[in-house]
């Protein structure tokens, strides 16, 4: 049999087609894995997308939560650790986000006051540092408690006045024997001419300390008038009659307005306090026209603390817890608009005066909060003045005990006082008793009195504050952090937010997560 040849391209399509399919199949392997490798980098592209949009996001929502915080809930102080904010889902992710203050503070006074003691001493003529009796350089033979401050036996502790500095129109006369005054701030004091020159005097005076000397001696006469320092706010605008109390439980509920002395119908009558009772003061101002002494006594809290974008009134008294509110009394209040702001303000016409109880085996605890009007301005008058004083230039040669024109009488070793705002009574002289132990708490916020006598009732070593000016809100510098809840990732932020709570932001940068 006769074998063929091959000969021409017979057989060879057969073999490309082969290659074709063998190439074709590995490229498509390839492809297939080249496209898994891309739809997983695609997923993970998309959910590290989400994650960034979430934390970033969280960024976001920590600055409009901080912007809108009125009541300086979140971080209004620098701390060591971070305070969390409620979670937010964006994005279909749950992003916790934590804010922490490392600089500033939203906590201060509404109205912080250049000066924390004024002494007016208007038309006073003093005696001579540390003579109690026998002639003095003034006329008809005036006492120590004409000096602008002046100590009286007691004990010998250390007395501050601090926050701010001090003017004083007249000299400091300080019992040899007694506490030591101590001024945190400069003291600015009137010397005047003659024999008089108390201000060179009163700096060589062992019972005056001054932390930051030297003391500015300004020269001036008795008749110099206005003193630097003295506001000189108008007389606030007589209120209508205050609601009648009401007593809800156990909680006595006062409301703001006219307070007068007599008997004749639709006039209220100030109440009569009892000891050991709760009693509540609604914000408002509370004009007591020639009501005599009206006595202090029990738990009393004097309208609500005042929190917003100017600060924040921070209670003092441990313990003392208010039995009421405005909202509640409002409620009760047949005249609501008399409640308004926050804080109270006493207005002391002619012969009021507020006396807090000298009995000592249930002593009174009074606490009343810094005036501040609903629109977050210091409450008129203005300065945040607590106490006052409608008053006629008080006399020579009276002290507390028979001064026509005394505005607090306070006889109780045990009395836990603290009055946020001023005590504005240029022509008044002012107790202003030091109290022990746990007791030992600023009385004051500022002052401005004609004369004050300074006392202590303790023996300790430690620094006293008897005046106390806050600080006011400084802006913060607060780190925010939103970190994705599954896969911990984060963004930072560190942003500035200023009292009024405008934001800046100073940077920011992302974080991977473990």
């Amino acid at each position: 049999m006769t074998r063929r040849r091959a000969t021409g391209d017979q057989g060879v399509s057969l073999i490309l087609a082969l290659v074709f399919l063998s190439l074709f199949g590995l490229f498509t392997g390839l492809v297939l894995v080249f496209a898994q490798t891309g739809f997983k980098t695609t997923s993970v592209v998309k959910t590290r997308s989400r994650v960034l949009y979430g934390t970033d996001g969280g960024i976001d929502y920590g600055i409009q939560t901080l912007r809108a915080d009125a009541t300086n809930q979140y971080c209004a102080n620098v701390s060591q650790t971070s305070t969390p904010l409620p979670d937010v889902v964006i994005g279909g992710r749950t992003v916790h986000v934590t804010c922490q203050t490392i600089v500033g503070t939203s906590v201060g006074a509404p109205s912080v006051p250049d000066y924390s003691l004024v002494l007016t001493g208007y038309g006073l003529q003093p005696c001579e540092l540390g003579q109690f009796t026998g002639s003095c350089n003034g006329v008809n033979n005036p006492k120590p408690y004409n000096a602008g401050m002046f100590s009286q036996g007691g004990n010998s502790p250390t007395v501050k006045i601090q926050g701010a500095q001090v003017l004083s129109a007249g000299q400091f006369a300080l019992d040899s024997g007694g506490l030591t005054f101590e001024i945190e701030k400069q003291l600015k004091e009137y010397n005047f001419s003659g024999t008089n020159n108390w201000c060179t005097k009163d700096q060589s005076n062992p019972k005056l300390v001054l932390d930051s000397p030297p003391s500015q001696c300004i020269a001036a006469t008795v008749t110099t008038n206005p003193v630097p320092g003295d506001p000189q706010p108008a007389a606030p605008a007589v209120p209508a009659n205050a609601p009648a109390p009401r007593t809800v439980g156990s909680c006595n509920i006062l409301f703001p307005g006219h307070y007068y002395n007599d008997k004749i119908a639709g006039h209220t009558q100030f109440p009569a306090f009892n000891k050991g009772s709760s009693y509540y003061l609604a914000s408002g101002v509370y004009y007591l026209d020639n009501t005599g002494a009206v006595t202090i006594q029990g738990d009393t809290v004097g309208g609500q603390a005042y929190s917003g974008v100017n600060g924040y009134d921070q209670p003092l008294i441990t313990g003392l817890t208010p039995c009421s509110n405005d909202t509640a009394a409002a409620a009760l209040n047949p005249s609501p608009n008399l409640i308004n702001g926050s804080g109270v303000q006493f207005v002391l016409n002619g012969n009021s005066i507020l006396n807090f109880s000298s009995d000592a085996t249930t002593p009174p605890r009074p606490e009343f909060f810094t005036r501040v009007l609903a629109d977050g301005s210091p409450g008129a008058p203005g300065l945040g003045i607590t106490v006052y004083a409608v008053k006629t230039p008080c006399i020579a040669n009276v002290n507390e005990n028979n001064d026509p024109c005394l505005v607090i009488t306070e006889g109780n070793s045990k009395l836990t006082l603290v009055m946020h705002g001023m005590v504005y009574a240029p022509d008044s002289l002012v107790p202003l008793y030091v109290i022990t132990g746990a007791n030992a708490l600023p009385q004051f916020g500022t002052m401005v009195a004609q004369r004050v006598h300074i006392q202590a009732n303790t023996s300790s070593n430690t620094p006293i504050a008897a005046l106390n000016v806050p600080t006011g809100p400084a802006p913060r510098t607060i780190v925010l952090v939103a970190t994705d809840a599954v896969t911990n990732r984060q963004s930072t932020a560190l942003i500035e937010v200023k009292t009024d709570k405008t934001l800046n932001k100073i940077d920011s940068w992302r974080n991977a997560g473990p």
